[in-house]
């Protein structure tokens, strides 16, 4: 971990991409940032950052940073024949190579998963099959 908040907090989305992209075979997209454009080289794994809440750390004497994310994922445009072989077994992949280190490469202190939900996905009156996977990691800082 670096000594500045914003580089630590960096460091987690940079270590989920890399874990996506390393464990998954295949190949798949992932997006931290930047434009999206759904249609062209799918599956994506598009990483979301959500709300942190930060409190005062009795345990560790600073401050301790839930960080929640959560991974959507666009699988295809058609509806999938086989909802396990085409949807949930790329999930549950996502799922694996995300906690596969919990402590993300040593960004974090551990990370886990608080919901895995197949569905289907809207983006721009356009329908997608996949799903959307959140995780929370704790990150003790100062």
């Amino acid at each position: 971990m670096s000594s500045t908040f914003k580089d630590d907090y960096g460091d987690i989305f940079t270590a989920v991409g890399s874990a996506i992209s390393g464990g998954i075979s295949g190949g798949i997209t992932v997006v931290l940032g930047g434009p999206l454009r759904l249609g062209v080289n799918l599956p994506k794994a598009i990483v979301n950052r959500l709300p942190t809440l930060i409190r005062k750390s009795h345990d560790a004497g600073g401050l301790e940073a839930t960080v929640t994310f959560e991974v959507v994922v666009v699988v295809q445009e058609s509806e999938p024949e086989n909802w396990f072989g085409d949807i949930i077994d790329l999930l549950g992949d996502i799922l694996d190579a995300v906690i596969a280190d919990p402590t993300l490469g040593g960004a974090v202190d551990d990370c886990w998963p608080t919901m895995f939900s197949p569905a289907e996905i809207r983006f721009t009156s356009k329908m997608y099959y996949g799903g959307v996977i959140r995780f929370q990691a704790r990150l003790l800082y100062g």
